[in-house]
């Protein structure tokens, strides 16, 4: 029987920065081959500069990364931004960005803190207690 390659993505903010299980799943799983997807509704450059000034990328490993901001903005989204932090988009475009991507990436689970957010997902989906 062939190994099968697992693909789990894990959210930001309220999981891999809250959550110390999932930095040291993030590493075994990449060191045995398998995919950790990062993905987060802030832009890519902003989100790796957080995680590494919070020492989060000294334990943690990734094979990829998807921001919905960054995805949004590449497919013209139309996009309001009150400060440079905080863009605006659709709801409905912005609730299902991540579900698409983990079905698209054939992602086997995900992981996040935001239910908004499952009613899209045709992955499994486990959302993390407040």
């Amino acid at each position: 029987m062939e190994d099968k390659k697992i693909r789990i993505g894990l959210d930001v903010h309220g999981v891999i920065d809250n959550i110390p299980f999932f930095q040291v799943i993030g590493r075994l799983l990449v060191n045995a081959g398998h995919e950790v997807h990062i993905i987060t509704g802030r832009q890519w450059h902003k989100i790796r500069e957080e995680l590494a000034d919070n020492s989060i990328f000294d334990h943690f490993h990734y094979t990829h990364h998807f921001s919905i901001t960054d995805y949004l903005i590449k497919n013209n989204q139309k996009c309001r931004w009150e400060d440079p932090d905080n863009p605006w988009f659709d709801e409905t475009e912005w609730n299902k960005a991540k579900g698409e991507y983990c079905e698209r990436e054939k992602i086997d689970v995900h992981f996040d803190d935001s239910a908004e957010y499952a009613e899209f997902f045709k992955t499994p989906i486990f959302i993390r207690n407040k």
